[in-house]
């Protein structure tokens, strides 16, 4: 999986941020065509799109939030996260094409350094859109464009180890809802046993009738207790095996959490390393 939940926020905050633009730009769009009427224009573009779609997104993030906490779904709630992903990745597409484009009326206006901060974004945030990149790192020093390449490997990398992190976590929460479905049956198992019991001791009480008897009725009462016997034996090895899955639910739990967290630390790196890049001083 190369995209994920954590993405979501990053997306969100480009898109309120490009949904504040644009209301602005249709606010005032008179001096706006006049001062700068490329910009204005992609801006009244681009805001439909991205804030219907922000909207979607938050709503099914809310949606699996509901499901996983509250309702306790977890199938529904990967459906709703799914969903999420698969926008994202939708909208990541359109968000690097908006950057782009963005920095290509800064240039046709002669606004050299605003548009050079805006193609060094796209290299650095969008490496895995290689046209763009591409497209964007002839605009740059050379300098810069070396910096850019070495950018999009370490991206390249960070995806890879998120990957890994994003996968411990699903067979995680795939152990937890194997747990909780096996543990779920402990009442039901020990009812079953408890019966089997029951069973058996009234067929010791007619076999020990049936000694002073028929020879016959007594072989015949010790193959149905031998039949009862494998009953309570196969009814007591479910019954361990699912205490011993609803023993591990805490464990596994504390495992899910410490793995998001470890996402969590990861992309909060991520995304501190990625202000400090685009903070630093232009060579």
């Amino acid at each position: 999986m190369k995209t994920t939940l954590a993405h979501v926020g990053q997306v969100g905050n480009l898109a309120r941020a490009d949904c504040q633009s644009a209301r602005a730009a249709v606010g005032n769009r008179r001096a706006a065509y006049q001062a700068a009427p490329l910009l204005a224009l992609a801006l009244l573009i681009l805001a439909p799109a991205f804030c219907p779609a922000q909207d979607r997104m938050a709503e099914a993030l809310r949606k699996g939030i509901v499901e996983e906490d509250a309702n306790r779904n977890l199938a529904a709630a990967i459906q709703s996260y799914q969903s999420v992903l698969a926008q994202y990745d939708e909208d990541r597409k359109s968000a690097g094409t908006a950057l782009f484009r963005l920095a290509e009326c800064y240039r046709k206006q002669g606004k050299n350094d605003q548009a050079a901060a805006a193609y060094k974004r796209v290299v650095q945030e969008f490496a895995d859109q290689t046209k763009l990149a591409e497209q964007s790192r002839s605009h740059l020093p050379k300098g810069q464009q070396t910096g850019g390449a070495d950018s999009a490997g370490v991206a390249e990398a960070r995806r890879r180890v998120r990957g890994v992190l994003e996968e411990r976590l699903k067979n995680a929460e795939d152990d937890l809802e194997k747990a909780q479905a096996a543990g779920g049956k402990v009442p039901m198992l020990r009812n079953l046993v408890a019966q089997w019991r029951a069973e058996m001791g009234s067929l010791d009480i007619r076999l020990e009738q049936a000694a002073k008897g028929p020879l016959a009725e007594g072989d015949a009462i010790r193959i149905q207790r031998e039949n009862y016997r494998s009953g309570l034996e196969k009814a007591q090895e479910d019954l361990a095996n699912a205490q011993a899955a609803d023993n591990r639910i805490p464990t596994i739990k504390e495992r899910i959490m410490d793995l998001r967290q470890q996402l969590a630390a990861f992309d909060l790196e991520t995304a501190q390393q990625g202000a400090a890049l685009a903070a630093s001083p232009k060579r």
